[in-house]
């Protein structure tokens, strides 16, 4: 950790322009007195962690994807349709994606948290589709 804050540290004094969200902590860290290094710490754990339950949720999807091609051919053809082949998908493509959305609710469905464990106690079937 030492390592990583020196080097955004050593950003700050070349550029004072913060970076990303850890420069923007640790300038907010030497501007506000009310701050403290262990609400810094606190901050950076519950950001690195969202990130961490994402790169988790894509991983496991991509997983089922992989095990079930016709879902994939499906999630395919659906973001061919809505960008036309020319873009990539983003956020305002979601209502016209309903097929990729259950797919992604699927899988956290199916999906056991380590904080709140669970699974799914049966299969599912999406348009003649099983996702499991």
């Amino acid at each position: 950790m030492s390592r990583v804050i020196a080097k955004h540290r050593e950003n700050l004094k070349n550029h004072q322009i913060p970076q990303d969200f850890t420069d923007a902590l640790l300038l907010h860290l030497e501007e506000d007195d009310s701050l403290t290094w262990e609400h810094i710490i606190y901050e950076l754990e519950d950001f690195l962690g969202g990130h961490s339950a994402i790169g988790n949720l894509v991983m496991l999807a991509l997983g089922h994807i992989a095990r079930n091609p016709e879902v994939a051919r499906r999630i395919q053809k659906e973001a061919e349709f809505v960008t036309g082949g020319t873009r990539t998908v983003n956020l305002s493509d979601k209502p016209n994606m309903p097929f990729t959305e259950a797919t992604i609710l699927e899988t956290l469905r199916i999906s056991s948290s380590p904080i709140v464990p669970h699974v799914a106690s049966q299969d599912t079937t999406i348009e003649g589709i099983k996702l499991i």
